[in-house]
């Protein structure tokens, strides 16, 4: 029931320092619904759910392994963006660090907005160095009425055998001065080319 580019499109631009991972997600959407939090909460809501998997870029270990996710609940009317952490039961959310994310609307575009999301590392055992990459996927969640989910969209959909495509990855490279926009639909790297 997508409608195209006016009904609910994103980009994403990452960065990093030696401190912090920089998220900027630009939304065009044409309804706002401000999705509701906590264990009673309906279902619906406009949210952006990012999954970062420690083993490839080395944050703090959970204690079974598995990944952490950023939730992210955008309210453009009053230009916030409250955040929350999921992870496995039991985990020190100290090591994983307090993420902070803001909300811009953009001016003269009644539909569009910008959030900026600064991720700290310090706190993880192995912080991502030059060279390296990490695993992460992002998925979005859009609904143009009330209680209910109207589009689901992921940023690195991959089908893959017994896992669900919203929980597959994709890989951001932690590199200088190289910028990349591009929405390739295959990709063939041989060791030399590059085809898109």
């Amino acid at each position: 029931d997508w409608h195209g580019a006016d009904d609910y499109t994103a980009s994403v631009r990452v960065g990093w320092t030696p401190e912090d991972l920089f998220l900027r997600i630009d939304v065009k959407d044409d309804f706002f619904i401000p999705a509701e939090r906590g264990p009673d909460a309906k279902a619906g809501g406009d949210t952006i759910t990012m999954t970062f998997c420690h083993q490839t870029a080395g944050p703090y270990r959970l204690h079974n392994e598995l990944p952490f996710s950023l939730i992210l609940y955008p309210d453009p009317d009053r230009e916030t963006c409250a955040v929350e952490i999921s992870a496995s039961p039991g985990a020190e959310f100290s090591k994983i660090g307090k993420p902070v994310a803001k909300l811009f609307r953009i001016i003269g575009t009644p539909n569009e907005y910008s959030i900026i999301v600064q991720m700290p590392y310090l706190g993880w055992d192995d912080l991502p160095r030059y060279g390296g990459f990490m695993q992460v996927q992002m998925n979005f969640q859009d609904s143009d009425k009330a209680g209910e989910v109207s589009h689901r969209f992921t940023l690195f959909p991959q089908e893959l055998p017994g896992i669900p495509v919203g929980k597959s990855f994709g890989r951001i490279h932690f590199v200088d001065k190289q910028w990349i926009n591009c929405f390739p639909e295959k990709v063939l790297f041989t060791g030399d080319v590059l085809t898109l």
